[in-house]
C-alpha cells in the first residue's frame, strides 16, 4: 500500500470515529469547536465536508515566509505546498487571509468572530 493510500485510510477511519462519537454524544457538545490547523492535501480537506466547517486559508508570499522561517525548504512547489492551490482559486474556502497584511492576533480574532457568528445560527 502506498503512503498516500495509507494516509487516506487513516483519515477515513478518523472521520468515521468522529462521526460515531458525535452520534453517541447526541448533541451534548453542540458548541464544541475543533480546530485543525494544518491541511495540506485535498483528501484531508475533503474529509471535513460538513456544513458546520469554517474553512480558512492563510496565504503569504514565499519571500515573507522565508524570512519568518527557522528552516526553509527551497522547493516551494512540493505537493504539500501546492495541493490546495487550485481549490483555493476555485473558492472552496470560506475565508482567506494574507498573513503578511494582517498579524496573527488579527487573523485569530477574525476567525473567532466567524466561529461565534456560526454558533448563533
Amino acid at each position: 500500500m502506498t503512503r498516500l493510500k495509507q494516509r487516506d485510510k487513516v483519515l477515513r477511519s478518523l472521520v468515521e470515529v468522529c462521526r460515531a462519537l458525535e452520534a453517541r454524544l447526541n448533541g451534548a457538545f453542540a458548541h464544541l469547536v475543533i480546530l485543525v490547523d494544518d491541511c495540506r492535501f485535498m483528501n484531508e480537506f475533503s474529509a471535513f465536508n460538513d456544513q458546520n466547517v469554517l474553512a480558512v486559508r492563510l496565504e503569504c508570499p514565499d519571500e515573507v515566509r522565508q524570512r519568518r522561517a527557522e528552516n526553509w525548504r527551497p522547493n516551494t512547489q512540493h505537493i504539500s505546498e501546492t495541493d490546495l492551490d487550485a481549490a483555493s482559486a476555485a473558492g472552496i474556502f470560506d475565508q482567506k487571509f494574507y498573513t503578511h497584511q494582517v498579524n496573527a492576533i488579527g487573523v485569530a480574532e477574525l476567525i473567532f468572530h466567524q466561529v461565534l457568528k456560526r454558533g448563533e445560527k
